[in-house]
């Protein structure tokens, strides 16, 4: 190759180009490691960078699914608490009518003490709420719990767990005032009793399925984390070989370019 005093100097430039792209690629490994993510920009990796933020929507998507079920979850258990408080005035209820038909039975007090349970089941029914919702006097209605990341990822919660359980709807009406109307209300208090069973059949069904829901959103939450973690992520071990790499080229790409720059002058000292 000959030397030259003008016109441009091509092996500085090639130089120049080395050093250009060898410091970008020492950029992009020392960005990399710092984040610890290989998709820094799009530019990274157009195609991976879609398939991220894709598997990134379904992870934050499954989060707001995951705090829905377990709301879900906590509305059932408010509903299964105030049924089983209900149970346990029915079970007094029906004692108190077997008792009120013993012959000398003081049927007033009995009476009285069955109006004030009755008072106390109109009480659960009417004020048992979750939120804003009241869930057992009949209007709650079904429920649909956004169960997923993706529409139509649902579960309706059945009605029939939320059914009216006031003493009215349960047809508790006869009262113990004699024997003749305790043994009535006896028959009334056992079907009350197998009205509040099935309901609370239908809480724990419902309860199952939300809670198996909510664990099978925890294992696709991990799923599609880890899935983009593969994606995005930055391979630790390579990147750091390719830093060592880099600099390794970048700092020969300085030295070659530093003699290239020298090449004119050796062209003048041949004219001294």
């Amino acid at each position: 190759m000959g030397l030259y005093i003008s016109g441009n100097n091509s092996v500085s430039l090639a130089g120049v180009r080395a050093l250009s792209n060898s410091t970008r690629s020492l950029n992009t490994s020392l960005s990399r490691l710092a984040s610890g993510m290989r998709l820094n920009r799009a530019a990274d990796g157009p195609a991976d960078w879609a398939v991220a933020e894709s598997l990134t929507s379904q992870v934050r998507g499954l989060g707001v699914a995951e705090k829905n079920v377990q709301q879900g979850i906590a509305m059932l258990n408010t509903a299964d608490a105030g049924l089983q408080t209900i149970t346990a005035h029915l079970q007094r209820l029906n004692e108190i009518s077997i008792e009120a038909q013993n012959a000398g039975a003081n049927n007033a007090s009995l009476q009285a003490e069955a109006t004030s349970i009755m008072t106390a089941i109109d009480n659960i029914a009417n004020n048992t709420k979750f939120g804003s919702v009241n869930l057992l006097d009949g209007s709650a209605g079904a429920k649909v719990i956004q169960a997923g990341a993706n529409a139509g990822d649902d579960i309706t919660l059945a009605a029939g767990a939320f059914g009216d359980v006031t003493s009215a709807t349960l047809t508790l009406a006869t009262g113990v005032a004699s024997a003749a109307n305790a043994a009535t209300f006896q028959g009334e208090v056992q079907a009350a009793m197998t009205t509040i069973t099935t309901q609370l059949a239908a809480v724990g069904s419902a309860q199952i399925q939300m809670e198996n829901q909510l664990n099978t959103i925890g294992i696709q939450r991990e799923n599609f984390s880890s899935a983009e973690t593969s994606v995005r992520g930055a391979d630790i071990a390579a990147e750091s070989a390719n830093l060592t790499r880099q600099q390794i080229l970048q700092q020969a790409a300085a030295a070659a370019l530093a003699q290239a720059n020298q090449m004119p002058s050796i062209a003048l000292k041949l004219l001294q």
